[in-house]
Protein backbone atom coordinates (compact mmCIF):
# COMPACT_ATOMS: atom_id res chain seq x y z
CA UNK A 1 0.00 0.00 0.00
CA UNK A 2 1.22 3.40 -0.94
CA UNK A 3 0.30 6.75 0.96
CA UNK A 4 0.94 9.77 -0.38
CA UNK A 5 1.81 12.62 1.68
CA UNK A 6 1.81 16.70 0.95
CA UNK A 7 3.89 18.77 3.29
CA UNK A 8 4.62 22.77 2.70
CA UNK A 9 8.27 24.04 2.98
CA UNK A 10 6.44 25.50 6.07
CA UNK A 11 5.18 22.52 7.49
CA UNK A 12 9.27 21.28 7.58
CA UNK A 13 10.74 24.07 9.08
CA UNK A 14 8.05 24.33 11.71
CA UNK A 15 8.75 20.50 12.43
CA UNK A 16 12.65 21.07 12.16
CA UNK A 17 12.24 24.36 14.26
CA UNK A 18 10.04 22.47 17.32
CA UNK A 19 12.63 19.64 16.93
CA UNK A 20 15.49 21.92 17.31
CA UNK A 21 13.79 23.66 20.61
CA UNK A 22 13.27 20.49 22.14
CA UNK A 23 16.20 18.77 21.20
CA UNK A 24 18.71 21.41 20.35
CA UNK A 25 21.99 19.17 20.04
CA UNK A 26 20.03 16.95 17.10
CA UNK A 27 22.21 16.10 13.97
CA UNK A 28 20.45 15.64 10.60
CA UNK A 29 20.47 12.25 10.73
CA UNK A 30 18.35 12.53 14.49
CA UNK A 31 15.74 14.79 12.50
CA UNK A 32 15.40 12.21 9.67
CA UNK A 33 14.91 9.58 11.93
CA UNK A 34 12.03 11.24 13.90
CA UNK A 35 10.18 12.08 10.38
CA UNK A 36 10.54 8.32 9.63
CA UNK A 37 9.27 6.69 13.24
CA UNK A 38 6.29 9.06 12.81
CA UNK A 39 5.55 8.52 9.62
CA UNK A 40 6.02 4.84 9.70
CA UNK A 41 5.24 3.95 13.57
CA UNK A 42 7.20 1.90 15.69
CA UNK A 43 6.94 -1.57 14.12
CA UNK A 44 10.41 -1.90 14.01
CA UNK A 45 10.49 -2.67 17.82
CA UNK A 46 8.09 -5.14 17.50
CA UNK A 47 9.26 -8.98 16.71
CA UNK A 48 6.45 -11.07 17.27
CA UNK A 49 3.44 -9.00 15.92
CA UNK A 50 0.64 -11.41 16.77
CA UNK A 51 1.57 -11.53 20.15
CA UNK A 52 1.64 -8.25 20.54
CA UNK A 53 -1.90 -7.57 19.19
CA UNK A 54 -3.00 -10.33 21.41
CA UNK A 55 -1.83 -8.40 24.54
CA UNK A 56 -4.30 -5.47 23.93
Amino acid sequence: MLFSVALSAQDIQGFVTKQMQIYPKSRLLDIYKSCFQDYMGAEHLVSDRQNTLSDC
